[in-house]
């Protein structure tokens, strides 16, 4: 008995189920793959970075189909990760992404990186973007702080936003000037400290605390402390913290007013909360030191201890407050401690009048 042959219908309705599966299968394999290595890639990021290679090896097939861009975007992430500067350039470039987005996914990379290898991240990007003033930013805040590396980046960065680059946000270019003042502060360059501060202060006037407290670090050093006290007033308006009060209390230090010091640095302790109360007893301890006020550096330099633990910076000072008050004992005793901690410190067997063949 012969077989009937298909209806006509049937065969265009297989035909038509054929040519759908051949369109959707590479699709949906395509989407399927995408979605696997960019799983892979961000596993990578976050913890291993042994899956990055497969992240990469599913994404290259996948550059010759419709989903070709997404996968130049991992591939381009994942050579920024491995620092492979010349993979990063084309994929990134053929991402179509902009600096914008590429900077960000390279902060989620460099965050949790050393700061050479994330200024390394940074440098390739700058390679494919070099007018960006957003790059540069970033490659100044990853530079170690006070060196002339940091210093270039952030200049650069400011000069590209006046020249039109509208890549650094308002207040990226605040923190731009900030970091320069900070720089030029440690430099010792108080005239270029002060024209940086300014200049973010004229940016943001009712936002920046940070910049009134550098303003008034750079006129304190320069010797004018009533513009310096009048530049702190205005940093406690904007920010009720302790950070404006312990700068406040260094502003009185420099200009040699040991009891207005005091005072601030006191004020910024009631401000603190647990850790941060260290900072102000720090400045205190030290501040009664440098004075010889030994009665008063006593039971700073004790609370100190307390808020800090035992730590060999902490216990130093409290024993040049045992001997200052002619406690030798006791302070004897306190720098045993620190070598307790550090049998080696330098500082500790200086004052006890051994050396480190003794310590041994």
């Amino acid at each position: 008995m012969s077989r009937r042959p298909p209806s006509s219908q049937y065969v265009t309705a297989l035909v038509a189920v054929s040519t759908v599966v051949l369109l959707v299968a590479p699709v949906v394999y395509g989407q399927l793959a995408l979605n696997v290595s960019r799983l892979l890639m961000v596993r990578g990021m976050l913890s291993s970075p042994s899956w990055l290679g497969p992240a990469r090896d599913i994404a290259q097939p996948l550059l010759r189909g419709r989903h070709a861009v997404e996968a130049q975007w991992i591939l381009c992430r994942v050579a920024l990760v491995t620092g492979e500067a010349p993979n990063a350039l084309d994929s990134c470039g053929m991402a179509g992404r902009t600096v914008r987005e590429i900077v960000l996914a390279a902060d989620s990379v460099a965050r949790r990186l050393p700061p050479d290898r994330a200024a390394a991240i940074y440098e390739v990007v700058r390679d494919l973007h070099p007018s960006s003033a957003l790059v540069y930013h970033r490659l100044g805040k990853v530079y170690s702080p006070g060196k002339e590396q940091a210093v270039a980046a952030f200049r650069e960065a400011i000069r590209l936003t006046e020249a039109g680059d509208d890549t650094l946000a308002e207040w990226d270019l605040i923190d731009a000037h900030l970091q320069l003042a900070r720089n030029y502060i440690w430099w010792e360059a108080y005239d270029l400290a002060l024209s940086e501060a300014q200049a973010s202060i004229a940016l943001a006037p009712e936002l920046n605390a940070q910049g009134y407290r550098l303003q008034g670090i750079a006129y304190a050093y320069a010797n004018r402390l009533d513009l310096a006290d009048r530049s702190m007033a205005k940093a406690v308006q904007l920010d009720q913290s302790f950070w404006p009060y312990l700068d406040w209390g260094d502003i009185w230090r420099i200009g040699r007013r040991p009891a207005l010091a005091a005072e601030k640095y006191r004020e910024s302790i009631r401000r603190a909360d647990g850790a941060s109360k260290a900072l102000g007893y720090e400045r205190l301890c030290r501040l009664f030191l440098e004075v010889g006020d030994g009665c008063s550096a006593l039971p700073a330099c004790d609370m100190l201890v307390a808020e800090s633990g035992e730590q060999c910076g902490p216990l130093l000072m409290l024993g040049d407050a045992y001997r200052l008050v002619g406690d030798l004992g006791q302070a004897a005793a306190t720098y045993y401690r620190v070598l307790s901690i550090d049998p080696l410190n330098a500082d500790a067997l200086d004052r006890l009048g051994l050396s480190k063949k003794d310590a041994r």
